[in-house]
């Protein structure tokens, strides 16, 4: 169950970041917090990369943490979630 929502959710994701880059679209309810929808399509591209990618490792254990694979995953994964939170509005004024 966890895995086909993992994928799913990828999947979404993928697919989403893919128009965000192609044709500058993104959802309408980020419409307006986002203000770079191109380099929101490249992170979301990432944490989607990330999900598909990692449903293969949830079904075996833990034991290839130390696996290179992992390590360029997760990279990917931060990357991504740093371009999205780049991809918005400035930082409100107090």
């Amino acid at each position: 169950m966890v895995i086909a929502l993992a994928a799913a959710v990828g999947c979404v994701m993928l697919a989403s970041g893919m128009a965000a880059l192609s044709v500058g679209w993104i959802p309408p309810r980020l419409r307006g917090s986002v203000t770079r929808p191109r380099l929101w399509g490249l992170g979301i591209l990432g944490v989607g990369f990330f999900c598909v990618t990692q449903v293969p490792s949830l079904r075996w254990s833990f034991e290839d943490a130390g696996d290179v694979g992992i390590a360029v995953r997760l990279l990917v994964f931060f990357g991504g979630l740093i371009a999205v939170a780049c991809s918005g509005d400035r930082l409100v004024r107090r």
